[in-house]
């Protein structure tokens, strides 16, 4: 016993002198349904609960990588679009980039593929790695779960409130072909996902619903409803019918009542609102706040509805910095978001919320960190 107390003395001790002494490195690449983004992160000791960690490269690339199943030939170049600027960054800063371990983790584009897809495309990203660059110590290419991805978004997500002993609360990520959801409760009974920190333990509910990132819920609906082109864009984009948010509103939320429940859910977001907690929203939903400027549902509904009833030629005069095909499916796109605020229970004039601009990837990093100091468990 005594000696096992010692062993694991002497691993924490060496742990923390040699990040006291020098940076350690992590890359990590969200490998998104929209497009991959390389992170090259430095982490250092802190005599606080979390460390230092701090993004030194970023460079990302489209379209997703998921795009190239039917046309593996392609996924070379794709790669070296993607990691060659790390490269020449590495050569530039003179980083041990070689030593630093690599995290190759992909999102709900590639969990909607077969399973074998998914593994050829591993190989080659695997040899491709070992061939073309000098990054040598490549630890994980794979499809993350929906459960890990919200995880690790939690996390960033609630760094800095972690540190600063604020309130945790609610979180929910949009993204292209998912969406995640994280709720802190009090009991370990409650949850699915426990993190303990060296002075705190925070039990998570999560969850995550494949198929309703804004991308692929808009691609089902759309196709599935062929009249969604008559209900769902400005008149003169796609058809000579106007925009019907109403109408268009109900596809939505007819596609979620019919493939999910969130009435659990709902009661949660009801008692996070009672508790005058945080709800930090992130990716996608970011699409509405920037153009609108708000994330109050009832001014985003009545600003929608004014907004895509304007025929496309007014639109585009009105909005000439704004690209066009980004243009055209805002105004479907952004119904979709309201459609979620109604199942989740999302409230208007609620003070709370927050949008960040951050990425899971910053999460792994402090996942990593917990499991150096023996912190994170799965429930």
């Amino acid at each position: 016993m005594l000696f096992k107390t010692f062993k694991i003395f002497l691993i924490s001790f060496l742990i923390s002198y040699c990040w006291a002494e020098s940076p350690f490195y992590e890359v990590v690449v969200d490998v998104g349904s929209t497009g991959s983004r390389v992170h090259i992160y430095s982490i250092t000791a802190s005599d606080k609960d979390l460390p230092n960690i701090e993004q030194v490269f970023f460079h990302s690339i489209e379209p997703g990588f998921s795009t190239y199943a039917n046309d593996p030939n392609q996924i070379p170049f794709y790669l070296s679009r993607l990691f060659n600027p790390a490269q020449k960054f590495c050569y530039t800063e003179k980083l041990p980039c070689q030593d630093m371990p690599i995290y190759f983790l992909a999102t709900a584009g590639m969990r909607l593929l077969p399973e074998q897809t998914q593994t050829n495309m591993y190989g080659i990203v695997r040899g491709w790695l070992k061939d073309n660059t000098l990054f040598g110590d490549v630890k994980e290419t794979r499809t993350m779960s929906g459960e890990h991805e919200a995880a690790f978004g939690w996390l960033t997500a609630y760094e800095e409130n972690i540190l600063n002993k604020k309130p945790l609360g609610a979180f929910f990520e949009l993204g292209g072909a998912s969406m995640q959801y994280v709720f802190v409760v009090d009991k370990v009974s409650e949850s699915n996902y426990i993190i303990n920190l060296p002075n705190k333990t925070i039990y998570l509910n999560l969850g995550s619903w494949l198929g309703f990132g804004s991308n692929e819920a808009v691609n089902r609906v759309t196709k599935y409803w062929k009249n969604s082109d008559k209900l769902c864009y400005p008149k003169g984009f796609k058809s000579k019918n106007g925009f019907e948010y109403k109408s268009c509103f109900n596809l939505f939320r007819h596609y979620l009542t019919v493939n999910e429940n969130p009435t659990t859910e709902k009661t949660a977001v009801q008692n996070v609102v009672n508790e005058k907690e945080p709800i930090i929203m992130t990716a996608n939903f970011r699409t509405l706040f920037d153009f609108f400027g708000t994330l109050d549902p009832g001014k985003i509904h009545d600003q929608l509805k004014a907004t895509c009833e304007l025929d496309w030629k007014t639109l585009r005069q009105k909005n000439p910095l704004v690209d066009p095909k980004a243009l055209g499916n805002f105004c479907v796109e952004g119904t979709y978001v309201m459609s979620l605020f109604e199942a989740f229970g999302l409230p208007s004039q609620y003070s709370n919320y927050h949008l960040p601009s951050s990425s899971w990837t910053r999460g792994l990093v402090l996942y990593h960190w917990t499991l150096s100091s023996d912190h994170l468990t799965q429930a």
